[in-house]
């Protein structure tokens, strides 16, 4: 690695066009698996301990916003699945595009490599991403248009690419070295 001597444009990756099927909207403590694949919503949010298991390699592209509540988690225990989430984020700005509440997990095997969240631009800034209260994310955001905001003891494992980031109450980013090496991931 190198110093940069000339700034770089940090273009966002743009939505793809496709169609929703609805939305994932999973009610308290309910749990579905997804397989290998690719899906399309027009949002994602689990409510209390509710969960969804990947076993292979997912992309989703969630049209206005994906969110995790109180003790939700989104993961795999696969040691090789990938989860790619394009989010491109609701038309009123201030609706974070990802949320992670209260205990939250997002997280592919605790593995930062093997999960990516990527925020797509809907003009000059993009819908923020919020985590709060002990949530934990193991994974790169690529949000350079939006804000990152960590409060309250929530814990980014990974990297990120973003505006503007903002820790508070104890929140935390742990680089995960790997990054480095890992395709695509963590080289600007």
């Amino acid at each position: 690695m190198g110093t940069l001597v000339v700034p770089k444009e940090l273009t966002p990756k743009t939505f793809p066009s496709g169609s929703a099927s609805g939305a994932l909207t999973l009610v308290s403590s309910q749990q579905q698996t997804l397989a290998a694949g690719t899906y399309w919503y027009s949002a994602v949010e689990l409510n209390s301990n509710a969960s969804v298991l990947v076993n292979g390699n997912v992309t989703l592209y969630v049209e206005q916003y994906f969110k995790l509540n109180s003790n939700a988690q989104f993961v795999t225990t696969c040691p090789t699945c990938t989860i790619t989430i394009y989010v491109k984020g609701s038309a009123n700005p201030s609706t974070p595009a990802l949320e992670l509440n209260a205990d939250s997990l997002l997280s592919a095997g605790s593995k930062p490599t093997q999960l990516k969240v990527i925020v797509t631009a809907n003009g000059s800034t993009s819908n923020p991403v919020q985590m709060n209260s002990n949530s934990k994310l193991y994974g790169t955001i690529d949000a350079p248009l939006s804000a990152v905001v960590l409060n309250s003891n929530a814990k980014l494992f990974g990297a990120a690419l973003v505006q503007q980031l903002q820790l508070s109450s104890n929140a935390v980013v742990h680089y995960d070295e790997a990054l480095q090496t890992s395709a695509g991931s963590g080289n600007a």
